[in-house]
């Protein structure tokens, strides 16, 4: 489910500000669906520009619970790091 939607956000046209994009990857509703646009943004954005769109993430503590189906402990902020 978590490629499935990485995939479906290579399909959307591209937006130039990444409206859309922001709104997925500063949604509430899911770490999951946050860090999906994390991955997303990572593959799309050139090297020089990763830092911009990136750095305000790094310290997020919000708990990412479920990675892989297994039980992890780690945080949205470690998934960004590990980008």
């Amino acid at each position: 489910c978590f490629i499935s939607q990485v995939y479906r956000m290579f399909t959307l046209p591209q937006a130039e500000d990444f409206g859309e994009i922001q709104a997925v990857v500063d949604s509430q509703n899911s770490p999951l669906v946050r860090c999906a646009g994390l991955l997303y943004i990572r593959f799309v954005v050139p090297p020089t520009g990763l830092w911009d769109k990136l750095e305000e993430y790094l310290f997020d503590d919000t708990d990412l619970k479920h990675i892989e189906g297994r039980q992890a402990f780690a945080t949205v902020g470690e998934y960004v790091e590990n980008l």
